[in-house]
């Protein structure tokens, strides 16, 4: 008897199947053998619907998209359903048959495999249900499994063998990081947001009980100088406020993929972008260079101008020199067909230990102010397939690698 009926004999008495055995929609009314009148024979009957049942389990079995296996005492794989050879990728059945069934498991999740079993034996627990690990295929890819099993016990409570199932859950984890990422991101976004909302709004809220009060005394000319100065207040919190909800709004948009692409002289989205932060750069004293000709990239453009936009930004902002400059050059079209861009300061540059996080959200640096800019660059270059990274080079050097999209 083979180990597929010998799993199914533990479990279900059958016996072992005839080659050949072709199954009907319906059991017939009259099977060979019986008696003088024709009637079935009861033992002739059993004998057939026997095996039958076991036709359709090994037809079930062997078309089942999920590995099936069985184990034997010494928890070495005895069977598989083919399912299972091309999961692992095996041609060879010596690949996987006879083979600890431990080897398949990755390193890091044998011990949770290992305790489930191991109490399961120790409780006589028959049945484990929706145990997720993770698997190595031949190649040495890693694929999440949802495992469900049952065990079989002797006379004396002794583990005999083990028959399960494992269902790839791969596409259905991926979404479930995707989710607690997002879920991860708008615990940030609560926190943050209620801290750095709140600043402007509290000064707001000052500045307008000062005005009161500065108005009670009209006659007084000094009064009307600090409520003008109040006003000055105001403005700039308001502005603070409403450039945090704005970018809290990109942000939520830069993950999505536009529809609309077209192709975009790289020269004037960055003069806009220079025009438009004109009033930061000359607050900063800071002076911004570029390229002649940047060239031209097929892009959605709202997408494209936030890029360059934050990250001409923040060279600003956070360049700490005395003269800061900020550089942005097209280094030429890579091997693979990019558009290959750089954004460049004159600062002292990034500490190490912070290289890596920057495009964090909400992340502060040294200077402890809250920025979503790059946070921004990062979703869309990652929702466009395109690549970032950043360097020290006399300053933050922020390199660009674009793909045509559309």
């Amino acid at each position: 008897m083979n180990a597929l009926c010998s799993m199914g004999a533990n479990i279900h008495g059958c016996t072992e199947a005839e080659p050949g055995v072709v199954l009907t929609d319906t059991f017939p009314d009259a099977v060979p053998g019986g008696d003088e009148d024709g009637s079935p024979d009861e033992a002739g009957d059993s004998a057939v619907r026997d095996r039958r049942v076991l036709a359709l389990y090994h037809r079930v079995v062997d078309n089942s998209p999920d590995i099936i296996y069985y184990l034997d005492n010494s928890g070495r794989v005895a069977w598989v359903n083919p399912s299972a050879f091309r999961f692992f990728g095996y041609d060879d059945p010596a690949g996987i048959i006879g083979q600890p069934f431990v080897n398949y498991i990755h390193p890091d999740d044998r011990e949770l495999v290992l305790t489930s079993f191991l109490e399961a034996v120790r409780t006589h627990r028959e049945n484990t249900t929706g145990l997720v690990f993770r698997l190595l295929k031949a190649g040495g890819d890693v694929v999440w499994v949802e495992l469900h099993s049952q065990m079989i016990f002797d006379e004396d409570g002794n583990y005999f063998d083990e028959v399960g199932a494992c269902r790839d859950i791969s596409e259905r984890r991926k979404a479930e990081d995707e989710l607690n990422r997002v879920n991860a991101e708008l615990r940030a976004y609560a926190q943050v947001v209620s801290h750095d909302i709140k600043t402007p709004l509290t000064a707001i809220q000052l500045a307008l009980d000062m005005i009161r009060r500065l108005l009670d005394d009209e006659h007084s000319e000094e009064a009307m100088d600090q409520a003008r100065e109040m006003v000055g207040v105001l403005d700039r919190n308001v502005e603070q406020a409403n450039r945090l909800v704005s970018d809290l709004l990109t942000l939520a948009e830069a993950g999505l993929v536009p529809d609309d692409y077209s192709e975009l002289d790289v020269t004037q989205l960055v003069h806009r972008v220079v025009e438009e932060l004109a009033g930061s750069i000359e607050e900063r004293g800071a002076r911004v260079d570029f390229d002649a000709d940047l060239g031209r990239v097929c892009a959605n453009r709202t997408q494209l101008y936030q890029v360059f936009s934050n990250l001409v930004r923040n060279a600003v902002v956070h360049n700490d020199s005395p003269e800061p400059r900020v550089e942005i050059s097209f280094l030429g079209v890579t091997a693979d067909g990019g558009y290959h861009y750089r954004v460049k300061d004159n600062g002292s540059g990034i500490q190490e230990d912070y290289m890596d996080r920057v495009f964090d959200l909400f992340f502060k640096g040294t200077t402890g102010v809250t920025g979503l800019g790059l946070a921004i660059v990062r979703k869309i270059v990652d929702a466009s397939g395109w690549d970032i990274s950043v360097r020290n080079e006399g300053g933050a050097s922020f390199e660009l690698i674009l793909y045509d999209r559309g």
